[in-house]
């Protein structure tokens, strides 16, 4: 039984061994998204927030 566990283990995550991987935030939207205003002329990112899901994940 643990023989058959590990051959499927191996077949379920060989599709995955040779894929690259990125790390995405996983919810980017607009309201997840801090913006300075201080100069009007030229706004900029001043952080990003709810990174409950991000990880890494195939590029598939």
């Amino acid at each position: 039984m643990l023989d058959a566990i590990h051959q499927f283990d191996k077949l379920r995550f060989s599709s995955l061994i040779n894929l690259p991987f990125v790390f995405s935030h996983g919810d980017l939207d607009i309201q997840n998204i801090l913006i300075s205003t201080d100069d009007l002329e030229s706004p900029r990112i001043t952080g990003i927030v709810d990174w409950e899901w991000a990880g890494s994940f195939p590029c598939s």
